[in-house]
């Protein structure tokens, strides 16, 4: 009776250390898992160190903030009221919901190609995002051609006015002539000084305005208080020395092939044909042509004010730009993860527009242009790359919570595999103890029968 319940102690015994063993090896298994869970949220964290982001920057990256959809295709001081599309790999501008409901007045099926500027919704589309009446609206490119006009006949009348070089004399002997034409008589250098200011007065006549015949009065005055008779020769080199004095004082002298300068005179009676013919030309049509000019700008400048001119400059570019290169609509592009995720991945390009409004002076009319100039994010300028920061805090709040969590289960498992440990211990301690007490019943037990 003893013998077999000693057997059966130790079967127990041994099922429940063979129980503990399985647990033991379940525990580890589940430990080593809990060991990859953590390599796998370290990993995580490193890959979230090294996240990147685009910002927007004007200032080539020596400052920058966050940017959206709107950054580029909506007038703001970020852009500076310039249009940057977001486009596809076919070239397509990239709208939201709010510009899908304009785009579709103009391409309903977001076919380019087609005509901004002859679109009868192109007023109602304008005045819905600058907040400006279609009658105006309507009246800008008129007024717009009209001042253009106004530039052309402005510059026909300047280029009509009187030359005045065609009522002068300007050889490259001029001072020679004029000696000759003056009545210049003598030699320079054999005269008193009395003689010579009497000659060098003659000039006054040939200087055409009262002002200018003043003006050479006080260069010859000058030049006889500082006469020097050894520096003369001939008549060639006083005049020479007076044109000097009289450009210093304001005067109006030609300078010849060779580079010496030469007293600007008239003939007898031209100065005051330039004068008729000036006052005629500036009263029939410089005037006229002025006025003109100055109320059609007056009146072009009367129908906006410049914030909303760079309103429609920017509108005019952007959907100028949707009807010719056409475009398809995304939901998801307001959101700024999934834009920065299209952009890093090049799925998406940014388009720089440069709009330009020629005027066709043979059919009197504005033309406008755009030219496009197409980049990848990382070679759009005004996007840098930078360290994602709430990536980042976002993945190390994430990192602590699982680690927390991870170690918490790991150390229930450690405390369970100790205490399995300590019993499965006790249980061999056990197991030896009734494993002796059997091998002496069976050897007692034995030798009575031997």
């Amino acid at each position: 009776m003893g013998m077999a319940a000693s057997q059966s102690r130790y079967l127990f015994l041994s099922h429940r250390n063979s129980d503990i063993t399985a647990r033991l090896n379940k525990l580890a298994a589940d430990k080593m898992r809990l060991t990859r869970d953590m390599q796998a949220v370290s990993r995580k964290y490193n890959e979230a160190l090294n996240t990147k982001v685009y910002k927007w920057s004007n200032n080539g990256g020596a400052s920058y903030i966050d940017f959206n959809y709107s950054t580029m295709m909506s007038p703001s001081v970020l852009n500076q009221d310039n249009v940057y599309l977001l486009t596809d790999a076919s070239g397509r501008v990239v709208l939201d919901a709010k510009y899908k409901e304009y785009a579709e007045m103009i391409s309903p099926d977001g076919r380019g190609g087609v005509s901004w500027e002859n679109n009868p919704k192109r007023f109602e589309i304008l005045s819905a995002l600058t907040g400006m009446s279609t009658n105006t609206l309507s009246q800008l490119t008129p007024a717009l051609e009209a001042r253009y006009d106004a530039e052309v006949a402005y510059n026909n009348a300047v280029s009509k006015e009187p030359d005045i070089r065609k009522y002068q004399v300007r050889t490259d002997n001029a001072n020679d002539e004029l000696a000759v034409k003056a009545g210049l008589k003598g030699n320079p250098a054999k005269m008193s000084q009395p003689e010579l200011m009497g000659e060098l007065c003659k000039l006054a006549v040939f200087m055409g305005s009262q002002s200018n015949k003043e003006l050479i009065g006080e260069c010859i005055e000058d030049y006889m208080a500082g006469y020097n008779k050894d520096e003369v020769t001939d008549w060639n080199d006083v005049l020479r020395t007076l044109a000097g004095a009289y450009q210093s004082k304001g005067g109006e002298v030609s300078v010849n092939k060779e580079g010496n300068m030469n007293l600007v005179w008239y003939r007898e009676g031209q100065y005051e044909a330039y004068e008729n013919a000036y006052d005629e030309w500036k009263s029939n049509t410089m005037d006229p042509a002025q006025e003109n000019l100055d109320d059609a700008i007056n009146n072009y400048s009367k129908l906006y004010t410049s914030e909303e001119e760079s309103l429609i400059q920017f509108y005019d570019t952007l959907f100028s730009s949707i009807a010719e290169k056409g475009w398809t609509y995304n939901c998801e592009v307001d959101d700024n993860e999934y834009l920065n995720n299209m952009l890093q991945n090049n799925v998406y390009t940014i388009t720089t527009v440069d709009r330009s409004n020629d005027y066709d002076y043979q059919k009197r009319k504005c033309v406008a242009n755009n030219e496009y100039d197409t980049n990848i994010a990382s070679n759009f300028s005004k996007l840098i790359q930078v360290n994602d920061n709430d990536a980042r805090e976002q993945a190390y709040s994430d990192y602590e919570q699982e680690k927390s969590r991870i170690n918490e289960k790991e150390s229930r498992i450690d405390t369970r595999m100790k205490n399995l440990e300590t019993e499965q211990s006790a249980i061999n301690t056990m197991l030896e103890g009734i494993k002796a007490v059997m091998n002496k019943n069976i050897e007692s037990n034995f030798n009575i029968f031997g």
